[in-house]
């Protein structure tokens, strides 16, 4: 496949587990679907975000329900939440964690595998 998106890469995205059996990143119309979703958003923003963890697949020792559909992200950005939250929502993100704390380490979440809007921050 012809990794078709601007502002991401195929390495940054896929499982980091090293797991034999693993696929690196689901080709699957709902992962395309959030890719394009994401990679529109990165354009809105216009800065730079840093993928910190992308698919996990079920062999993943930090597996989650949300990575392991391809169709959520851990990311970092230097932009505040003031800026790039709004635009997720814009783009139709429906799972939004960030951190607000200039203090400690800025990863944020993002996805579109829950059926109905959740926002939280870390502590």
């Amino acid at each position: 496949m012809n990794w078709p998106y601007k502002y991401f890469q195929e390495s940054e995205l896929e499982c980091k587990c090293l797991s034999p059996e693993c696929g690196g990143w689901p080709d699957s119309e709902a992962a395309h679907a959030f890719m394009r979703k994401l990679d529109a958003w990165r354009e809105a923003i216009g800065y730079p975000i840093t993928v910190v963890s992308g698919y996990r697949c079920s062999s993943h020792p930090q597996k989650s329900p949300n990575h392991v559909t391809g169709c959520a992200m851990d990311f970092s950005v230097e932009v505040k939440p003031a800026i790039w939250l709004p635009l997720a929502l814009n783009y139709g993100f429906t799972g939004i964690g960030f951190r607000n704390d200039p203090g400690k380490s800025q990863k944020n979440h993002i996805d579109t595998a829950h059926s109905e809007l959740a926002i939280w921050t870390y502590g």
